[in-house]
């Protein structure tokens, strides 16, 4: 998936759940000013993780803040699951 895809899924899901427009949501946001409450930030990364079907450590969400932290969470997860898959495909072969 594109860095703009990536962009565009989470920034979808932040919006649908806090009620902006996901156009408004830029990457320095915080989760505050996006009117986001701890719970809902929550809900997001649990979202996050379904719609992208990966699994990101906690210890690695405690340091998310702003939106471009989740964008890079998400790439960076989805590269290490790629990378894995990869390893354990060549392994079976």
């Amino acid at each position: 998936m594109t860095k703009q895809g990536i962009i565009e899924r989470v920034n979808s899901i932040m919006a649908a759940k806090v009620g902006i427009d996901p156009n408004d949501i830029k990457p320095e946001d915080f989760y505050d000013e996006l009117g986001a409450d701890s719970i809902q930030c929550i809900e997001v990364l649990m979202e996050i993780e379904k719609v992208f079907i990966i699994d990101i450590p906690s210890d690695r969400l405690m340091r998310v803040t702003t939106m471009q932290h989740v964008y890079d969470l998400v790439e960076q997860v989805l590269s290490e699951e790629e990378a894995y898959a990869n390893q354990i495909l060549k392994q079976t072969l």
